[in-house]
């Protein structure tokens, strides 16, 4: 994650972060972090802290100290490692200068706490020194009243005049601003692209060999400026962009792509390139393996008239709106969000941020509110590994087991668990759920694992379940989901012997002080993982120690604001692993 701020006055400024909210008492946030970079542009002076190694589904509160005072206390939500958990996405673009408009779609995005924001550029008219504060300005309204921020992805637009911009004020991660990210492990990978440069040459073979490479995630979105067959005749056709870019989608099965810049409201029915009979502009419509667009623009910049429609064209219409997206190993569903009510809307709570909330103004045209693609090699229940979102002739049909005569469960002394599996297949693979319970009623899903052998066959798979060791109880119950004929089946517990928490050695604070401290010797030059476990097995704090010398070396915890219990520390190189107990009395 990129935490990035104008630094409008004062010096020195610190980033201080951490798993616990400590609101605003810097003193109890275990890591800092100085900015990586900074840039004098477009009349700020911007600071960018970038936050590598986090944990995934977490939330991350900061602070940021300088030599005239704190900011507020915020918080970001890191994303899930793994495909079994859905995606809350807002995309849209175009909040030139219309700010009453802007402000209002703004607002929208801190009441849907979505997990990202797609924006697909022209976010100011000018590009200018005077422009680029305000758009700043009005952002801090998709903050939340509770502090949580929404990250956004940002696209370059017409009026963003050069590539720089999106660097110097986004921190884009590459010189001609188009990449990739993936969310939620395989479960989605998105494609930002420039429409504002060659859409052929590099930027082409880029977008293929990437799509090549990562053929396994479950979904694949794009987005990028302008539109290829825009809704309105007010803007030009883009044929280089159907053909350096449409046939790539269609090729690699991207699922959904959002275009902006026409200030017009669209959707589209599954669509390929094609020339054939029947086709419209460059397009005919195609149920089975075809792209879902939508887009075009309508945050805040001046509409246009919806003009221009195709035959494959869903619907249209002209408003200020932006796309909210539901993305599970099951569906994609699309929603088109009406933001000028956006002060009478109420806001989704963390705990139910798929559920709709009061008074939203969901766009209702002829076919339906929500755009549904469903994936058709999912099967309820499972995680998905390795598999695509539509049915083709050439994928095989969804591998089942056929009969799981045993399983054993191994426990090394680094926590690491073997899962070893007596099992017959019928096709190319098989997929279970490793669950795993601390007091054998209760179990969660810790991994997903994936045998690739169509045999009878003993099978070890070895999965570092790295909570395991820090569970405060005397026991791990592990059994594996799978299904056969669609039929859900769970295995009867494996149980794994665990080490008291009293055998560990206890850390003793320093006299007059609550710090703690922990010393270790490192033989030669490497990183060092340090983490703090809570008697639940939660982690409560994760750092990397970076490129730490050899030699002798002290680690400090201070131990203020904790809650009285036990905790175990951690730390791990690359062999050796150094467990601490670390007891916090009651006030």
């Amino acid at each position: 994650m990129t935490i990035a701020w104008d630094q409008r006055s004062g010096t020195s400024p610190v980033l201080y972060y951490d798993v616990i909210d400590h609101g605003q008492n810097i003193n109890n946030y275990i890591s800092t972090q100085r900015p990586n970079h900074q840039v004098r542009f477009r009349g700020m002076h911007n600071h960018f802290v970038r936050l590598k190694n986090l944990q995934p589904n977490t939330h991350y509160y900061f602070v940021i100290e300088d030599s005239e005072g704190l900011s507020p206390r915020f918080f970001f939500q890191t994303g899930a490692s793994h495909a079994g958990q859905t995606i809350s996405a807002i995309a849209g673009g175009d909040s030139r200068n219309l700010r009453t408009a802007r402000k209002n779609a703004n607002l929208m995005v801190a009441k849907l706490r979505a997990d990202v924001v797609f924006f697909g550029g022209d976010m100011t008219g000018g590009d200018n020194d005077t422009q680029w504060p305000q758009w700043m300005d009005d952002w801090q309204l998709t903050i939340a009243s509770d502090g949580r921020m929404t990250p956004i992805v940002g696209a370059r637009g017409n009026h963003e005049k050069e590539n720089a911009t999106l660097i110097n004020l986004f921190d884009a991660p590459h010189p001609d601003v188009y990449y990739a990210l993936n969310f939620g492990g395989n479960l989605l990978r998105a494609y930002t692209l420039n429409s504002l440069i060659s859409t052929g040459g590099e930027q082409a073979a880029w977008l293929e060999n990437d799509l090549s490479n990562y053929s396994d995630v479950v979904w694949k979105i794009a987005q990028y400026h302008q539109g290829i067959r825009p809704h309105t005749k007010r803007k030009a056709e883009r044929s280089d962009i159907l053909k350096n870019w449409a046939h790539t989608f269609y090729k690699h099965r991207v699922d959904v792509v959002v275009e902006c810049d026409a200030h017009v409201v669209k959707t589209t029915w599954p669509i390929r390139p094609s020339t054939e009979p029947g086709s419209d502009q460059g397009f005919v419509r195609d149920k089975e393996n075809g792209t879902v667009y939508v887009g075009e623009g309508c945050w805040g910049a001046p509409l246009r008239a919806d003009d221009d429609d195709k035959s494959w064209t869903r619907n249209s219409g002209s408003f200020n709106q932006f796309k909210w997206l539901f993305i599970s190993q099951e569906k994609i569903e699309i929603r088109t969000i009406k933001t000028d009510n956006a002060q009478q809307v109420g806001s989704v709570s963390d705990h139910d941020r798929l559920a709709m909330p009061y008074n939203i103004d969901l766009w209702r045209p002829s076919n339906g509110s929500v755009i549904t693609i469903k994936n058709k090699q999912y099967i309820p229940g499972m995680a998905l590994v390795n598999a695509a979102p539509k049915a083709s002739p050439m994928i095989p049909s969804r591998p089942k087991v056929n009969e799981l005569k045993d399983f054993e469960l191994l426990l090394s002394k680094r926590s690491k668990v073997e899962v070893k599996l007596l099992a017959l297949f019928q096709s190319q693979k098989g997929h279970f759920e490793l669950q795993r319970s601390s007091n054998g009623l209760f179990y969660r899903t810790i991994d997903t694992l994936q045998i690739d052998r169509p045999q009878h066959l003993t099978q070890v798979l070895r999965y570092q379940d790295k909570e395991i060791a820090f569970l405060n109880v005397p026991k791990a119950y592990y059994r594996l989901r799978y299904f056969i004929k669609d039929k859900e089946i769970k295995t009867e517990p494996k149980v794994v012997e665990l080490t008291p928490w009293n055998e560990f050695y206890v850390l003793k604070t320093i006299p007059d002080s609550e710090i703690v401290q922990v010393n270790y010797q490192l033989n030669q030059p490497q990183d060092v993982r340090l983490k703090v476990y809570n008697d639940f097995g939660q982690t409560v704090i994760s750092k990397r120690l970076e490129n730490k010398t050899s030699g002798s070396h002290v680690e400090k915890l201070n131990l203020e604001g904790w809650d009285s219990g036990i905790y175990l520390l951690s730390l791990e190189t690359e062999n050796e692993q150094i467990v601490r107990r670390i007891i916090v009395p009651s006030s």
